[in-house]
């Protein structure tokens, strides 16, 4: 039963190829707002319903498409950046996606064995907060670049 949540990665694969469409239409600033929204929306639904098989599903779907969403409009702008560096800027992207996770599994285990399933999902609800607070320069109209 547990492995068939693997599945679940499916949809952002599937999803992909959309949202590299989105990305070129809308502006990489906009989907990374909106995969990181979906993403806080997913950990939500994962936090208040913990024991439902579809609010389970339907978090880590909302939650993988907000992280693939935001990392194909983020790998956009690193390339846009320089076009002939683009397999330096890849690797940089890449290298620091995983220490991320690397020390965001760290964090998580520390969160885990003292506040457990709430804790862990306050941890990541206050990640997508910041990532938001981060972006919110790039998309709110008064503090848009010139």
């Amino acid at each position: 039963m547990i492995g068939s949540f693997g599945l679940v990665g499916l949809v952002s694969i599937l999803a992909a190829p959309g949202i590299g469409r989105l990305v070129d239409r809308l502006g990489s600033d906009q989907i990374v707002a909106a995969g990181v929204t979906c993403t806080a929306l997913g950990v939500l639904l994962l936090g208040l319903w913990p024991t439902s098989l579809v609010g389970l599903s339907l978090g880590l779907v909302a939650v993988d498409l907000g992280v693939q969403g935001s990392f194909v409009a983020n790998q956009t702008r690193i390339y846009a950046l320089d076009p002939a560096a683009r397999s330096r800027m890849s690797g940089q992207l890449f290298f620091t996606a995983y220490l991320g996770a690397a020390l965001c599994s760290i964090a998580i285990s520390l969160f885990w064995s003292q506040w457990q399933w709430p804790g862990t999902c306050v941890f990541a609800l206050v990640l997508a907060s910041i990532a938001l607070l981060l972006e919110r320069r790039t998309w709110l109209p008064s503090t848009r670049r010139s």
